[in-house]
């Protein structure tokens, strides 16, 4: 050994352990996102992701989940220094403890048995020291096993590879390579259970599988570990109610603790509580807006008449639906319930608990009244979309809703023959809902007007501008003729934005304060709504001044009677 690095191994192990630990950390041997483990052949620890810019674990992490664009060669991320493991016995022995500890770790299988007998080759030290470990056994539908994936055309947006037709199959039973993956995952999961520290490992687990019997085949090797701090378990890449059930029983005998002695629990039921205190305990299940899911998911969405969980801008090209990116530590493997057979004690996706409404039918009343009364029901649609969504309900839940919110953005708002669907919806809001107890919300889109950067300062701007001022006075005026009385209503415009209040006192009277409001005050839209800097966006137009009196657009009428 260099005496130089004899002499720096001796200051350093003078320092104690925390300034010492400090220094590794310092030194690059933490990292905020995982290290993929590979075979021998390709690097025992491999630190970065090929084709990574900007490390797409935190970009998961500090945007969101709709948000994450990576479209550069490397990842930014600092590279593991190896080196300290060879200084000296003491230092290796710190250094592999904190880099194993610390760190999280993926093992991806790729249908070859040998890249997951890696784990087998992996320090006996190191694994005991594990607290964060991904295992997937296939990855699907990009290779890396990214869900941010563009099945037609055949791309995954997060790792830009450009052929996921190499992804891997289900495992099945009776299938060749699939028995080879099987037999290494026992030999891992032994190996795994005679070593780990009992209840410090995260474990989250994948292996997409074809059928039940594979699932419980599977499955069998996790029983013998030792108790988990935390599991998630994916077992198929469709929502899958048996497989689910059976990921979910497993996880939680992975890590509830066994005692010896069984507590004798006195018999309670539910149904004896006082009503009033039940529907508060359902408040906080995820019927409520008490639920622990992701606030992104709270509205209950109906898209084109139908309900709809899903959340972000990729829904529509990605080939799931939007991740909560909390059910992995990975921020990129996805293990929700909403989108898997999967479970996941950490997701924060909204998975509403429709069993409660087969319990009983004093149940049944207790949900229905929390899901309806305390909720937001938010359409994006047509207006006839949006009333055959409203007649799908139950009539004695119609009764019960309390807020919508009503999605006015996209082309088909500003066309001619709309109005008169758009005094049907409103008609049949008042005939079958309580308006004197009703909140809307109307969320009006800057696209749905057609005004474009390029229109900003054209000379045909002004009309532009007219034509949505039109629209919100043809909305206003029927609000106020069919609704005449609401409990609370809001308005968000696309241009106008000080034209809010008006229009808001224009329905509800001069007195109405929508910050306030009656009882739902308005929501805080500044972390997700965009306030131009041109001030003919901001300011109320020169032309408002009695809306009764308005005629509309003077080049043409937008709709009919303007």
């Amino acid at each position: 050994m260099d005496p130089t690095s004899t002499l720096t191994a001796s200051l350093l192990l003078s320092l104690p352990i925390n300034i010492r630990k400090r220094i590794y950390v310092f030194a690059g041997l933490v990292r905020e996102c995982p290290i993929t483990i590979t075979p021998p052949s390709r690097g025992v620890i491999r630190p970065v992701e090929s084709n990574f810019h900007t490390c797409a674990y935190k970009l998961r992490k500090q945007m969101r989940p709709d948000r994450v664009t990576v479209d550069s060669p490397e990842c930014d991320c600092p590279h593991i220094p190896k080196q300290l493991l060879l200084v000296c016995k003491a230092i290796h022995k710190e250094v592999l403890e904190l880099l194993y500890s610390e760190n999280k770790f993926i093992v991806r299988t790729h249908q070859h048995v040998e890249d997951l007998r890696v784990l087998l080759t992996l320090p006996s030290e190191g694994i005991r020291a594990l607290r964060h470990l991904l295992i997937r056994l296939n990855s699907w539908p990009c290779i890396r096993g990214h869900s941010l994936t563009n099945m037609k055309k055949g791309e995954c947006w997060v790792c830009d590879d450009g052929n996921i037709s190499n992804s891997d199959p289900e495992v099945s039973v009776g299938n060749s390579a699939s028995e080879d993956i099987t037999a290494g995952w026992l030999d891992v999961c032994q190996r795994l259970a005679a070593i780990i520290t009992p209840g410090k490992l995260h474990l989250e687990f994948i292996c997409d599988v074809g059928d039940l019997a594979t699932a419980e085949y599977i499955i069998r090797p996790l029983k013998s570990l030792p108790r988990l701090r935390e599991c998630s378990i994916r077992l198929g890449r469709r929502v899958d109610y048996t497989l689910r059930s059976l990921a979910e029983s497993t996880a939680l005998g992975l890590t509830t603790e066994e005692t010896e002695e069984k507590q004798t629990v006195s018999k309670f039921t539910f149904s004896s509580l006082p009503r009033e205190i039940r529907l508060r305990i359902l408040e906080f299940t995820n019927l409520g807006p008490g639920g622990s899911y992701l606030s992104d998911f709270s509205p209950i969405r109906f898209t084109a008449g139908k309900y709809n969980h899903e959340v972000g801008a990729w829904n529509m090209r990605s080939a799931v639906r939007t991740c909560c990116t909390k059910c992995s530590f990975t921020k990129l493997h996805c293990s929700c319930p909403l989108n898997y057979a999967s479970y996941s004690k950490s997701c924060a996706c909204r998975l509403l608990p429709l069993e409660l409404f087969l319990v009983s039918q004093q149940m049944y009343v207790d949900a229905a009244e929390i899901l309806f009364s305390s909720n937001t029901f938010l359409f994006s649609g047509t207006y006839v979309e949006t009333m055959n969504a409203l007649k799908s309900l139950p009539s004695d839940s119609l009764k019960q809703i309390r807020r919508i919110r009503l999605d006015m953005g996209g082309d088909y708002l500003v066309r001619h023959e709309n109005e008169n669907e758009w005094w049907t919806l409103l008609s049949f809001i008042r005939n079958n809902l309580e308006t004197s107890k009703l909140c809307i919300e109307l969320d009006f889109d800057m696209d749905g007007y057609q005004i474009s950067e390029n229109d900003m300062y054209s000379s045909d701007r002004q009309r532009q501008s007219k034509i949505a001022y039109s629209s919100y006075v043809i909305f206003m005026r029927a609000v106020r003729e069919e609704l005449s009385d609401l409990l609370d209503f809001h308005v968000e415009l696309g241009i106008f934005f000080d034209l809010e209040p008006v229009l808001e006192k224009y329905v509800m009277g001069e007195d109405y304060d929508a910050n306030i409001g009656n009882k739902y005050p308005r929501r805080n839209k500044a972390a997700n709504y965009v306030l131009w800097k041109d001030e003919w966006r901001n300011k109320i137009p020169p032309w408002h001044k009695d809306l009764d009196s308005f005629e509309g657009d003077s080049n043409g009428p937008l709709l009919p009677g303007l």
